[in-house]
């Protein structure tokens, strides 16, 4: 499956939120990109908005 993210809420260890919107990143593994963009980034954790593509 293909995915493209369109936005990513990133939170760091205070749970201080980080939004990211129009990213537009194609990707084919989600749980690999919020792995990359997670230490690209600095965050404990990412919640991303993302929609399928054929």
């Amino acid at each position: 499956m293909k995915y493209i993210v369109n936005r990513a809420e990133l939170f760091d260890s205070s749970d201080k939120k980080t939004v990211i919107k129009n990213m537009n990143e194609p990707t084919n593994d989600v749980e690999v990109f919020r792995e990359e963009i997670c230490k690209k980034y600095g965050c404990e954790r990412a919640l991303l908005m993302y929609t399928q593509v054929k």
